[in-house]
């Protein structure tokens, strides 16, 4: 699996042809795709949802719907666990490759943040980036985690809050997959 600008792309051999999967598009472009342990499926975010493709029969499918751009993602990790924690990832897929665990971060207390682009030639929104930014002593986003089947099923939520106004002095810190699909949450405080 080769993920370039054009999309993800697969070549089996070395010296055989690269065969385009999934094509990105400039307006939803594919994040953080990952193989599943038999190789069978893809795992990947696009406008900020999770995603599967079955490599064998060349089918997408959604598994989470209801996230909202800078205000509730699903499989993203959110920013502190990015910058501060070392964690890439918002989704872990089950050993098996039958289930996906995926974090679902809500932005909503967070105020935002202006970036300017300082010389950029343009003014207005393309000279702009607004990002929510969780300040110092302020509310952290609030993080759940919920399990998909990879065949699509309705979301199981887990009984664990990270961060918002209620749960603030907790931050998700990783997720790891154990032998047995047992699941474990690091959770700092």
């Amino acid at each position: 699996m080769v993920p370039l600008p054009g999309g993800i792309y697969f070549q089996e051999f070395s010296g055989s042809k690269s065969e385009l999967k999934l094509p990105n598009m400039s307006s939803s472009p594919i994040i953080n795709p990952h193989l599943s342990p038999d190789g069978t499926m893809l795992a990947y975010i696009r406008d900020y949802e999770l995603h599967v493709l079955n490599l064998l029969y060349n089918e997408q499918r959604q598994l989470t719907y209801g996230a909202n751009g800078n205000i509730v993602t699903h499989g993203l990790a959110e920013y502190i666990a990015q910058e501060e924690m070392d964690s890439k990832t918002g989704y872990w897929g089950s050993h098996d490759g039958k289930f996906i665990v995926f974090t679902e971060v809500d932005y909503s207390e967070i105020p935002f943040f202006r970036i300017m682009h300082q010389g950029n030639s343009s003014v207005g929104p393309e000279a702009q980036e607004d990002h929510a930014y969780p300040f110092a002593g302020a509310s952290n986003v609030k993080v759940r985690l919920g399990l998909v089947s990879t065949t699509g099923s309705p979301v199981t939520w887990m009984d664990l809050i990270c961060g918002g106004p209620n749960y603030n002095d907790k931050y998700l810190a990783r997720v790891n997959r154990m032998h047995g699909n047992v699941l474990t949450a690091q959770v700092l405080n």
